[in-house]
């Protein structure tokens, strides 16, 4: 987790989150969002999938949303391979490859929801997986604390952290993205938190989502292909069994 994520696809849903004159970059040119009467087309997605763009805001610069890859290369053995996700308990180890990041280069990842899909039998690699739609009560945008670095293409990426499940969400997956505080976002890119590991790990303690927050609800199986991308993937279906 998290392997495929909804963008908000309503200009209203960044106005609820940020102040109205933050910006918006579409390309060269950046728009205050309060001024925008729609999205542009390249923000909005409801099927995203790792390599795809986010909008994202970094700590370097706190006051525009941009698209980024969903994208973070990192050599293992001798292999460049895409990090889509990193686990927060990392960041305590000495080696960690996002010691660095945690503390110099943190993102805010703004999305709807995100998919997931329940086993009807954990145990069982052959049974039945029923996606879910994954969101916030009282937010049209869900917040994800992330990383970024620019990647051997010369272009940004970022990897978003995960960690353990709320409560409501231990049945669907042992890993969750982390789920920041809505009003809190800019307290994570501020300056303040800079080259204190320790710091932003006892923040991210304190602003996590908690697990009333979160609703999820069943979706049609098309959403497993990244291929159908459609308002109606959101449509709550009836599910294939008790969850």
């Amino acid at each position: 987790m998290c392997g495929r994520a909804v963008l908000p696809d309503k200009a209203f849903d960044y106005v609820s989150l940020l102040p109205e004159d933050f910006g918006l970059r579409d390309g060269e040119n950046t728009h205050p969002i309060g001024s925008l009467d729609r999205l542009p087309a390249s923000y909005i997605s409801y099927n995203v999938a790792p390599t795809d763009k986010l909008p994202v805001i970094m700590n370097t610069e706190a006051t525009a949303v941009q698209l980024m890859n969903w994208k973070y290369d990192m050599k293992i053995k001798g292999k460049m391979i895409p990090l889509f996700n990193s686990k927060i308990e990392q960041a305590e180890k000495k080696n960690a490859y996002f010691r660095y990041d945690l503390q110099e280069r943190r993102c805010v990842v703004l999305i709807k929801g995100f998919y997931e899909w329940v086993k009807q039998d954990p145990a069982d690699k052959k049974t039945q997986k029923q996606p879910v739609f994954i969101h916030l009560a009282h937010s049209t945008i869900m917040p994800l604390a992330g990383i970024y670095k620019m990647n051997e293409d010369g272009k940004r990426g970022c990897s978003i952290i995960t960690t353990s499940p709320v409560e409501r969400l231990e049945k669907v997956h042992t890993r969750m993205p982390y789920i920041l505080q809505p009003a809190a976002i800019l307290d994570y890119l501020s300056p303040r938190l800079d080259h204190d590991q320790e710091m932003v790990l006892d923040w991210l303690n304190l602003n996590r989502i908690d697990n009333e927050s979160i609703k999820y609800y069943p979706v049609d199986q098309d959403v497993g292909k990244v291929a159908n991308n459609a308002p109606e993937l959101l449509k709550a279906c009836t599910a294939l069994f008790d969850f």
